[in-house]
């Protein structure tokens, strides 16, 4: 319980110190980029955990079970297909946020690795494995970081290449841990076999936290990039 609290505190560290600096670094409307982009990151590892990951919690140990590589290769294959439409969104759209939003869509895959490696820790009751990966993040996150800071950098891609080289580091970490690569393939009867579970993970995350990220798009939308930015300080505030 203790590791897994620790666990979930460095998560939460790592995404709120980048917003925190990245604030600071930029002004309002390439914050308000940036932000928009984070918020895109948050709701689509929200759905993909409740597909794919948030079920094997529940069915981690039941006999016929898929083995971790598969639902971590669930985990690969939404990544590659949500990254892809973040790529042809970012392309499209341009302008503030579309290159961070590129960027953002070619990580994803491995992102959404990471993720499922943490979550596969601790459905094999190995939370330190999860930490590990966690604090790798937060390592090559900080290092990176503070290099974008000195540099002077005011490009928001900066800060979001930064932020998910850490996450792809700690995929491959998490790989190397468990000793085995994702199978994307197997992870595709895995999210079939369990929609009974996934379709209402999916919709109760949406209820709870996808709503609040659709309303702060609509402010963007109204209100501009400003405005979005301003809110999303006050979210990362509240939310640890």
């Amino acid at each position: 319980v203790v590791i897994g609290i620790v666990d979930q505190g460095a998560s939460t560290l790592s995404n709120v110190g980048v917003t925190v600096i990245a604030a600071r670094a930029l002004d309002t409307r390439t914050f308000g980029g940036f932000a928009l982009v984070y918020s895109v990151y948050v709701v689509a590892i929200g759905v993909a955990r409740a597909i794919a990951m948030e079920p094997l919690l529940l069915r981690g140990r039941t006999p016929g079970v898929a083995p971790l590589p598969s639902t971590v290769g669930a985990m690969a294959s939404l990544g590659a297909v949500t990254g892809a439409a973040c790529v042809l969104v970012g392309i499209a759209g341009g302008g503030v946020a579309g290159p961070p939003l590129i960027v953002l869509g070619a990580a994803l895959p491995l992102l959404f690795v990471q993720d499922g490696w943490r979550y596969a820790a601790f459905a094999a009751e190995r939370p330190a494995r999860a930490l590990v990966v966690d604090l790798v993040w937060i390592a090559v996150q900080t290092v990176g970081t503070a290099v974008v800071v000195v540099s002077g950098s005011r490009d928001p891609v900066a800060f979001v290449a930064v932020w998910a080289a850490g996450g792809a580091v700690g995929a491959v970490v998490g790989a190397a841990q468990a000793r085995a690569l994702p199978r994307p393939a197997a992870g595709a009867r895995w999210v079939k076999d369990n929609l009974d579970f996934g379709g209402p993970f999916v919709a109760e995350f949406m209820a709870a936290g996808g709503a609040g990220y659709a309303g702060l798009w609509l402010l963007g939308a109204v209100r501009g990039l400003a405005a979005l930015g301003a809110v999303r300080v006050g979210q990362t505030v509240l939310g640890p």
